[in-house]
């Protein structure tokens, strides 16, 4: 598919030279981050902001992921994911399982249970679930099916609990 790979982890790039798919989920630290071109070609695809996360498109992540600064999912995420900032489910990406973070957009498809402060389905996103949040926003185009519940402590404390749980067990 990819020519090359290229993700970036702080002071540290890695670079995959190979014909076969490279798996890229990076943490860029600032600045511009490179992005694969159809051509394997290395491109420069926008400016992130100072400490963010991205799964490459064609990359599946299981488990329990705890994110510090902005998560994009160009790929697939599959379990429960807590980020203390924004999530971003682009077009190209996939979230199954509980979504917690300051702030969820989803251009993409999510399923399952999500908490924040705003939740965003964008013009060609797809959510299917529970929404808890502060603010929720459908833009014309997107697809909601499921419920929604204003964030209260009764329910904010419930998805923690969850999340402990889920902790402890791995």
């Amino acid at each position: 598919m990819f020519k090359r790979g290229f993700w970036s982890n702080g002071d540290r790039a890695v670079g995959a030279d190979q014909d076969d798919d490279f798996l890229a989920m990076g943490q860029a630290n600032g600045g511009r981050m490179p992005a694969l071109t159809v051509d394997g070609g290395l491109d420069v695809q926008r400016d992130l902001p100072s400490n963010c996360t991205v799964v490459g498109e064609g990359t599946v992540i299981r488990g329990i992921q705890e994110v510090s600064g902005e998560l994009f999912v160009y790929g697939s995420v599959e379990g429960n994911v807590r980020c203390d900032s924004l999530v971003t489910i682009q077009a190209s990406g996939r979230a199954e399982g509980e979504v917690v973070a300051a702030e969820i957009r989803i251009d993409g498809r999510c399923d399952g249970t999500v908490e924040c402060g705003r939740f965003t389905v964008g013009s060609s996103g797809v959510f299917t679930g529970t929404v808890i949040a502060d603010t929720l926003v459908i833009e014309n185009g997107g697809t909601f099916e499921g419920d929604s519940k204003r964030r209260t402590p009764d329910n904010v404390t419930q998805l923690k609990q969850s999340a402990e749980r889920q902790r402890s067990k791995s």
